[in-house]
């Protein structure tokens, strides 16, 4: 009799996911575990099919005609343990500019059903993706916990070659008490390669954001090449997937493009020289504002706020995050400038390792510049929750509210640079709680790293030693599945 469950359940949401997840799965399954997948990015479905892969789909859903009603949105509030269901809907509205919410609870509510049928129909011990905030990556989530089922999402951290498995969590936790001196000799050779090359680590799989940017990045090959598959997918073949808001993606594109040339008319090389706060602005949309810190959206009247609450006589230093240069609206800078006379705006291009060095102090919502600046000693005065919020030398601060008051008491302390010392040893922690792994890389080496993770997470979630996972389930019928589609 066929043993009902599935050890690792892979979703899929876009095409580069599909021949790494399939590598990670095929031997998984030849050290005796059962993988299936869940194609969120339908056009996945054939190749995984002939893998001989089981083979979820939730293609396609069928919208009610009506929205769910207030006890049904109340009930999944409840379900999912939010303060407000929005918060499952804000990057998707925001990023694909979907602003009709009854469609967009429509549409949690039938990835509820299909997720909630999924859970109760088949025994599956774990999830494992890449952390996303669109409303089927977070719905899904919300389930495997309402269901009792281990959940993993993968996030690059900050170190090269390393991700974070985030279980049953959209954060990563970090790991207390002390670590190995293998972990504090990596952090000190990465505080020495950031100190000698004045650059960070960019995850492989977003790398090609910081190739080039406005008009060359705009008409790179691989960017005509992916909207000629999405329009090939839509329209010709019928298939569906999550990011098919293709016209708003080509407007956004192109309207970063022709920002680039006006922001650059108001902005400047620093002046090192003067006494200043240095806040860099983070991705626009990005899953770490839409998702883990919503308060904090509205960048630019942030901003404001800072330049209001500085000390006389500081300045405001801002600059755009490399890989998104033209995200920010012109208009609200160009009014920002006027009224905020203390706030410059530092051309994108500027290296941040002497930003950082030369600043009074450092903010952050949850950046990785925090991550540069503590290893510089710098204090790094903290509004959201990143992982370095405990760090030494990061200072919480709990609403903008208390942001003039906490920076005049920080200054009035005359805070010391933090040793170098106090950093590694925290960051030796940060670096423990990650694992060996590149996203969507596979090469072979990445591959078996990654399934040595994801095996030793189900074997922590089956109660069994990794290493004899191909003894335990020798008998399984792994491989003679064929492939399924459950409708909705």
């Amino acid at each position: 009799m066929r043993d009902p469950w599935i050890d690792v359940l892979f979703p899929v949401i876009a095409p580069r996911e599909t021949p790494f997840w399939l590598a990670v799965a095929e031997q998984l399954r030849d050290r005796g575990l059962r993988c299936a997948f869940l194609t969120l990015y339908e056009p996945a479905r054939h190749a995984i099919a002939e893998a001989s892969m089981t083979v979820f789909s939730p293609h396609p859903l069928s919208l009610a005609d009506d929205p769910p009603d207030a006890d049904r949105l109340e009930s999944l509030r409840a379900k999912y343990g939010l303060d407000t269901l929005r918060r499952v809907v804000t990057h998707e509205k925001l990023t694909f500019s979907r602003h009709d919410e009854d469609r967009l609870f429509r549409k949690v509510d039938a990835y509820d059903r299909y997720f909630t049928e999924l859970f109760a129909r088949h025994r599956i011990r774990m999830v494992v993706h890449e952390l996303g905030g669109f409303i089927s990556q977070l719905t899904l989530f919300y389930n495997a916990k309402a269901a009792g089922v281990r959940h993993v999402f993968l996030e690059p951290a900050p170190f090269k070659g390393r991700l974070f498995y985030n279980v049953d969590s959209l954060d990563p936790v970090i790991v207390p008490g002390p670590v190995d001196e293998a972990h504090h000799e990596a952090v000190r050779a990465y505080v020495a390669a950031y100190r000698d090359d004045k650059t960070v680590v960019v995850p492989q799989k977003d790398r090609h954001h910081f190739v080039a940017n406005g008009l060359v990045k705009l008409l790179q090959k691989r960017n005509f090449a992916r909207l000629a598959e999405k329009l090939w997918n839509k329209y010709a073949r019928n298939e569906r997937e999550e990011f098919d808001a293709i016209a708003n993606h080509v407007r956004r594109s192109v309207t970063m493009t022709w920002r680039q040339p006006a922001l650059r008319r108001h902005s400047c090389e620093p002046d090192l020289d003067l006494p200043y706060v240095y806040f860099p602005f983070h991705v626009p949309l990005d899953l770490q504002l839409t998702v883990r810190e919503t308060e904090y959206l509205d960048q630019i009247a942030l901003v404001e706020t800072l330049a209001e609450s500085v000390p006389a006589g500081w300045w405001v230093y801002v600059k755009e995050h490399p890989a998104m240069a033209g995200g920010q609206s012109v208009a609200r800078l160009a009014r920002l400038f006027r009224t905020c006379r203390n706030v410059r705006l530092i051309h994108h291009r500027v290296n941040s390792y002497e930003l950082i060095r030369r600043a009074r102090v450092v903010v952050t919502i949850n950046s990785k510049v925090g991550v540069e600046a503590l290893m510089q000693g710098k204090t790094v005065l903290v509004l959201g929750r990143p992982i370095y919020a405990q760090a030494p030398g990061a200072v919480r601060v709990t609403s903008l509210g208390t942001f003039a008051r906490q920076l005049q008491a920080w200054v009035a302390s005359g805070a010391q640079a933090v040793p170098e010392s106090d950093a590694i040893e925290y960051f030796a922690r940060v670096y423990a709680t990650c694992r060996q792994g590149e996203l969507y890389d596979t090469d072979p080496g990445n591959i078996r790293a990654t399934v040595e993770a994801v095996d030793a997470l189900v074997a922590d979630a089956s109660g069994r030693t990794s290493d004899l996972s191909q003894t335990i389930r020798s008998e399984s019928t792994v491989g003679d599945v064929d492939s399924q589609t459950v409708w909705a």
